[in-house]
């Protein structure tokens, strides 16, 4: 899987590098790099931003697992909550 950055976008003197990840499916050439691709798809998904801000490089990923985690937490704790009253 290739990592491409598509063009630096600068808001109020932060600078953010979107990132994406390439992936070819079905390959159908030879292998050897000589010869035309073949690809029949091609998968591209975001992954997230790469920030430039006070001279400091971060990155902020396209998925918030802390979010994800939070949202899960709150969904299983109502599952047993719900599960607790039928039982009674």
């Amino acid at each position: 899987m290739n990592r491409v950055y598509g063009e630096p976008i600068e808001i109020d003197g932060i600078k953010l590098i979107p990132v994406a990840a390439v992936r070819r499916c079905g390959r159908q050439g030879s292998g050897d790099g000589g010869g035309k691709c073949g690809c029949r798809c091609v998968s591209v998904r975001p992954v997230g931003l790469v920030v430039l801000r006070d001279g400091r490089v971060g990155w902020k990923p396209a998925f918030d697992v802390n979010r994800l985690a939070l949202v899960l937490a709150a969904l299983l704790g109502l599952f047993f909550l719900l599960g607790r009253r039928r039982v009674r």
